[in-house]
């Protein structure tokens, strides 16, 4: 039986895709206040994942050893990709509305409270 023996845990999401490699935000999880950037080569992520390598989508990192009944052990990559749930043109243009309103919200806000400490 050989199973993964994780070391360290990375979450992370894409920056950029080029024709061989993606470039990513890298955050550990072991220390969430630091990031990193990094360029991956493509052919580190497994072909059923490939077409989930666009800018934004999220994934896992896991670095560790492959280890086997007779405790062989090798390093080991994993990437995982998250599920990315595409939105309707329908869900955008309501989200934009909703921005739109939350965004005249801030300016009225802002006017009123000018207008309250120039009246001071």
């Amino acid at each position: 039986m050989t199973y993964f023996e994780i070391e360290k845990k990375f979450e992370a999401y894409v920056i950029e895709v080029t024709d061989d490699s993606l470039f990513a935000r890298i955050v550990d999880e072991d220390q969430p206040d630091e990031t990193i950037q990094a360029e991956i080569p493509l052919k580190h992520v497994r072909l059923c994942e490939r077409d989930m390598v666009i800018p934004g989508a999220g994934f896992f990192w896991r670095l560790g050893f492959l280890k086997n009944e007779y405790g062989l052990k090798r390093p080991e990559s994993q990437i995982r990709f998250k599920p990315v749930i595409p939105w309707t043109p329908e869900q955008i243009e309501a989200g934009k509305r909703w921005g739109d309103k939350v965004w005249e919200a801030i300016e009225k806000s802002v006017v009123n409270d000018q207008r309250r400490i120039g009246n001071e």
